[in-house]
């Protein structure tokens, strides 16, 4: 059977000017070994494959008086699907309405296996499957198997007593009861239907009081705590629920966070799943909370990334390829060993995950759901192109982190372990000897643990572009090393085509760069007068290598803001270097405005032109690129597009408007300066 485990994402897009203000809420990825992105793309035959009369033999055995015969089917379920589509089908076939009744067989093995069975078509087949469960009414049998055996369970063993006697295994019904919580954790993540369900039926109530690790063992600690996690996201009935508990999640918070023990990774994930309950609790204002909760909070975030993953992934590999192996004769132990090391590496992914996307939550919290898309008819004082109601830095304008968890963070700040250096740390790419291997027998286990760091990465890159606007200069160590990460950053996106080739990660990134970008122009514009024609020219060339036409826009803010901090003030000579960047920064941008079929893509071009040449001295620059002329040149062909799109410009319709405001303004301006 395959287990599954946490992780969650944030995303917070925040754009000026009428640019559209975007949340995207948690969504479920990768489990801990059940990933549905690595049976996609191990799943390249159709589920045609399979043949009608073995679906039909799993029915029969689903359905049959025997035993022996229902637990075969169940399991043979369990390994039926080898990708997403084949999860759909068998789901589309009506497999699910026969098996989810035996959730509530007489017999413990066929319970056990039918609850694996559901758990992995609910993994295998990711968001959509997980929404036809709940349609084919998985819920019903689901809730009645948790409400009438968990009065009954004990854990009679847990991790620990069967850890101390290797010859003792661990209650098969704890795992029973894992996989269970972790099947409704899958449904309610892709389903607001399953949530309101649980909600109904008082799920919480059944559930919560097996936060308790001594006695019920930290897989079921795990399982719950993801599920509440989810339940209690933006969910008053559920907090309330969970408020009679909170001394119990306050006991998991400050577990032992010395020694050794604080660096077991089911600890490090189980704090950090806390934590997120507690985040939750207090409705995403931690500020409300004692200086010594935000700490626990601080200090589970900072002690969950301090890891490298990496290394780790060594250790396992030299044991995989047997150089590591000494004192281990049996093929039994080594393989025993090894899925130790697996298992260790999948949960240390999963807090680092839950610990990235909870410090993202904890910079755009504290009123950032009072922010509302801007419309076309709630236009803002535009001067020049350029919004002046908006904040310089709009995250500032947000919230800023708790003063305690902040102090957490800067704690032996110069030893690396600030929580930006770590959480750059979790940003680097996976090294090409970890990824070019191959595993015989661990080849898919090692596959699904690349897939997650590959995730993991977004996840760094997502809260790195949130964590930026708060935090100051110094905790950067400095304005050099800010540019230095900056110049990184690029060299590791647009020199290995990432932004090109990996769309997800390209968008967490470009943010994050966008994010660094501002921050420089605001405390040390001139930190760009040090690049290279070179270093302009590679960030030109990835306008028009990124197929997705949110990561161009912003690699158009991202000109834009370096276009501006190189143009400086009227008072300062253009050099001949900050002149050729301008240059450079403008053609690409008239040529986007030229080429580009995206409408609103092309009015964030002419958003940053407005802004770039908005002074008289850099007119020179505008000259020696036509801008005039080609602006001119624009102007029918844009009023007759904009006038034949205007009903479908959505989200998009206050920047383009304005966009197209401003042109003949901008040209008669610079005509009338002539």
């Amino acid at each position: 059977r395959i287990s599954c485990a946490t992780s969650l994402k944030l995303e917070i897009v925040l754009v000026k000017m009428g640019k559209a203000v975007k949340k995207r809420s948690h969504i479920r990825h990768d489990g801990i070994t059940g990933n549905p992105e690595l049976y996609e793309e191990t799943s390249d035959e159709s589920f045609s494959a399979v043949q009608d009369s073995v679906i039909q033999s799993i029915f029969d055995q689903l359905q049959s008086p025997k035993t022996e015969d229902r637990d075969c089917g169940a399991n043979a379920l369990a390994t039926l699907p080898q990708g997403k589509n084949d999860a759909l089908m068998l789901i589309k076939s009506g497999i699910v309405k026969a098996c989810a009744p035996l959730l509530l067989d007489k017999n413990a093995a066929v319970r056990h296996s039918a609850t694996g069975a559901l758990r992995n078509l609910s993994t295998v087949g990711g968001e959509d499957a997980c929404k036809l469960m709940v349609g084919e009414d998985v819920l019903t049998p689901l809730l009645a198997f948790l409400k009438k055996f968990s009065k009954v369970w004990t854990h009679a063993k847990t991790e620990h007593s069967a850890a101390e006697n290797k010859s003792e295994k661990v209650d098969s019904s704890n795992e029973q009861f894992v996989e269970a919580v972790t099947l409704l954790w899958n449904l309610c993540e892709s389903s607001t239907l399953a949530v309101s369900i649980c909600d109904q039926e008082d799920v919480i109530d059944v559930l919560k009081c097996f936060l308790d690790v001594e006695k019920y063992g930290k897989s079921s600690v795990i399982a719950v705590g993801n599920l509440l996690l989810t339940l209690s996201e933006d969910n008053e009935h559920a907090v309330e629920k969970l408020k009679s508990v909170d001394t119990g999640i306050m006991n998991i918070l400050s577990m032992n966070i010395s020694g050794e023990a604080s660096l077991n990774p089911r600890d490090l994930l189980i704090r950090i799943l806390a934590a997120g309950i507690t985040h939750n609790l207090c409705n995403g204002d931690l500020s409300l909370l004692p200086d010594n909760v935000q700490a626990l909070v601080g200090e589970s975030i900072k002690l969950a990334l301090h890891e490298n993953v990496f290394d780790s992934m060594s250790v396992l590999l030299n044991l995989i390829e047997g150089n590591s192996l000494e004192g281990m004769e049996e093929e039994a132990d080594r393989d025993k060993h090894i899925d130790s090391v697996f298992e260790s590496i999948d949960f240390h992914l999963s807090a680092q995950s839950s610990a990235l996307i909870l410090l993202a939550n904890l910079c755009c919290s504290n009123g950032s759901e009072d922010w509302e898309d801007v419309t076309s008819e709630d236009e803002s004082e535009v001067v020049n192109g350029k919004d002046e109601s908006m904040p310089k830095t709009i995250a500032e304008d947000i919230c800023a982190l708790p003063g305690a968890i902040l102090g957490v963070f800067r704690q032996d700040s110069s030893s690396g372990s600030h929580v930006l250096q770590l959480v750059l740390n979790k940003t680097i790419p996976i090294p090409e000897n970890l990824i070019r291997t191959n595993n015989g027998k661990y080849a898919k286990r090692w596959k699904s643990l690349v897939l997650r760091i590959k995730s993991l990465r977004c996840d760094a890159f997502f809260c790195l572009g949130n964590l930026v606007p708060l935090l100051s200069v110094q905790d950067f160590g400095g304005v050099d090393n800010l540019f230095q990460a900056w110049c990184d950053l690029n060299q590791m996106l647009f020199q290995t085509n990432e932004a090109s080739t990996q769309s997800d990660l390209a968008e967490a990134a470009v943010n994050t760069v966008r994010s660094i970008t501002e921050k420089l122009k605001e405390v040390s514009p001139k930190s760009f007068e040090k690049l290279s024609e070179q270093d302009v020219r590679i960030l030109c060339t990835a306008v028009f290598s990124c197929p997705d036409p949110s990561i161009v826009a912003c690699m158009v803010r991202i000109l834009s803001c370096v276009g501006v901090s190189v143009a400086g003030s009227p008072n300062e000579p253009l050099t001949e270097n900050r002149g050729n960047i301008i240059k450079m920064i403008g053609s690409c941008l008239l040529q986007v405005i030229t080429t580009d079929g995206q409408l609103w893509i092309v009015a964030e071009a002419l958003d940053a032109i407005y802004d770039i040449f908005a002074e008289d001295h850099v007119d020179t620059v505008g000259n020696e690129i036509a801008l005039l002329q080609v602006l001119k040149s624009v102007v029918e062909p844009l009023k007759q597009k904009v006038h034949k799109e205007k009903k479908n410009l959505g989200e998009h319709a206050a920047i383009v408007m304005t966009a197209k405001l401003n042109l003949n303004r901008f040209i008669k301006y610079k005509i009338a300066k002539k």
